[in-house]
């Protein structure tokens, strides 16, 4: 099973959003999971954007005042991080040039203050791509 997400309008400028990872997440995923959200992997995984910031599960929110940059990562595989500015196309092109295992480990982080939280991982090009350019539009991120 492929990654797959939803989004489910909470109130009026906030977005809760619902994330199924891809059904066998990889070791390195795990190692970058708090130990309190991957017992059980794979399992959904929920937050919720909005302009305010982004609200992580337990309800710690990260203000949008904060956030230096949202990024798409892999563990798996060695590419260099993308952007909402990056082109879907190079991100389509990467993805093709890694192993079967590795198309599976993207990651959303926040990078923030001095600190990178992970938000959701092990998902597909298509479905981080979507999540990442969702997430931006929200928060307000200019996409280039």
């Amino acid at each position: 099973m492929d990654s797959v997400y939803s989004v489910e309008q909470v109130e009026p400028g906030k977005v809760r959003f619902v994330v199924a990872p891809a059904s066998r997440p990889l070791r390195a995923i795990s190692r970058l999971i708090p130990r309190a959200a991957r017992i059980g992997l794979p399992q959904e995984r929920c937050f919720v954007v909005s302009p305010a910031g982004i609200e992580i599960p337990g309800g710690d929110l990260i203000p949008s005042t904060v956030i230096h940059r949202v990024v798409l990562r892999n563990a798996e595989a060695k590419v260099r991080p993308v952007t909402p500015g990056s082109d879907p196309a190079e991100l389509e092109a990467a993805d093709r040039s890694i192993s079967r295992g590795a198309r599976k480990a993207w990651m959303l982080w926040v990078e923030a203050g001095r600190r990178s939280t992970t938000i959701v991982a092990g998902m597909n090009h298509a479905t981080a791509f979507a999540v990442l350019s969702e997430v931006c539009r929200i928060l307000g991120t200019p996409i280039d």
